[in-house]
């Protein structure tokens, strides 16, 4: 069978379609940053809400390098050197455990991206998502800033989850940050005393 449809019909008809198409497509994108959004906040208050803080991973490298710029401060956190392997490796890192709020957003990897973070012992192979390490940079006005930092990730199965949670400061104040995570863990010890 056979149809004569003439050139305006077919315009329009081209139109409609396009128009159902781009339509979908962008429902599928609002669908995305709505995920996203709600996984950053997710993080955001789980990382708020940790009350133990470690200064080192025994999983993975990190460090911190904080430099001065005309308008403050810029800090990169490397996460690097991984002892297991480690899929769809998520992270923020939250300044001085400031309240969420949403004109402030904290520095991500992994979360708004459209691909994932993998890293594992001797491999990289940035086609399939394998990196060496990541990198999450952000800036500050104030040289003395506490970096607290959630790192997420999953197994090789993608089912089971493990989170981190590290305070992360440069050289300067590293005194001061031991005696705080000190003080945490003799609070902590304390009140498992006072209730056990």
């Amino acid at each position: 069978m056979c149809y004569n449809i003439d050139g305006d019909k077919m315009k329009k008809i081209i139109l409609v379609m396009l128009l159902m198409i781009t339509s979908g497509c962008s429902t599928k994108t609002v669908d995305s940053d709505v995920e996203k959004m709600s996984k950053y906040n997710s993080l955001y208050v789980d990382c708020l809400n940790n009350a133990d803080f470690k200064l080192k991973s025994d999983n993975f490298n990190i460090e911190l390098d904080f430099t001065q710029t005309d308008n403050g401060y810029n800090y990169y956190i490397v996460i690097d050197e991984p002892k297991v392997a480690m899929y769809d490796v998520e992270a923020i890192v939250v300044e001085n455990l400031m309240n969420y709020n949403e004109i402030d957003m904290m520095p991500t990897v992994g979360i708004f991206e459209s691909g994932e973070y993998n890293l594992v012992p001797y491999q990289t192979n940035k086609q399939n998502n394998f990196y060496g390490g990541i990198v999450i940079s952000g800036d500050t006005l104030v040289e003395n800033v506490d970096l607290y930092a959630l790192v997420t990730w999953k197994d090789v199965t993608m089912t089971k989850q493990f989170k981190e949670y590290i305070l992360i400061t440069d050289a300067v104040n590293k005194v001061d940050v031991e005696e705080k995570v000190q003080v945490n863990e003799i609070d902590k010890i304390d009140n498992e005393s006072t209730n056990g």
